[in-house]
């Protein structure tokens, strides 16, 4: 039997309790408790931390096996101002213009995705400054680096080619 893993973990700019390394019956626990959410990101469940929170938390774990606690959750250190990734905002106008010509809720969220990821890859040039180059670099690197579909690879190109 694997012991569960808990430690702090920043998410979303809140401070929660990162639940790792669980078997079976301690991902039975955590699927019923309240609040609980799963991030990609970190690969892991959490909860938002509050010392009630943690305590009621261990209870419920123990009751599956062992747990661990990794790090102590003293204080609320954020995480230093470089580690921080500044999102990339989308062009004025780009959504309000996709309203405007009537898209799907669907279409907007995914074109605002496609074109953020876009901007975030070409950063630190300017969005105003996109060539074909940079547009054709940019393909290469979803197929050969990211492997995405071809439908994912025809929505980054219609994003970007609306916002062109």
């Amino acid at each position: 039997m694997k012991a569960v893993n808990l430690s702090p973990l920043w998410h979303r700019d809140q401070y929660c309790i990162a639940i790792r390394n669980l078997d079976d019956r301690g991902s039975m626990v955590v699927r019923n408790f309240p609040n609980r959410q799963y991030s990609k990101t970190h690969g892991c469940w959490y909860v938002p931390y509050s010392p009630a929170t943690l305590d009621v938390l261990l209870e419920s774990l123990a009751e599956a096996g062992e747990v661990k606690i990794l790090q102590p959750f003293d204080g609320h250190p954020r995480p230093n101002a470089a580690s921080i990734k500044v999102k990339p905002l989308l062009p004025e106008g780009f959504r309000e213009c996709l309203i405007r010509l009537r898209y799907s809720e669907s279409t907007c969220a995914t074109y605002e995705t496609q074109l953020l990821q876009f901007v975030e890859h070409i950063r630190p040039l300017a969005i105003h400054e996109i060539t074909r180059q940079t547009v054709d670099e940019y393909m290469i690197y979803l197929i050969e680096k990211r492997g995405v579909s071809v439908s994912t690879q025809n929505t980054a190109i219609n994003a970007i080619k609306f916002y062109l």
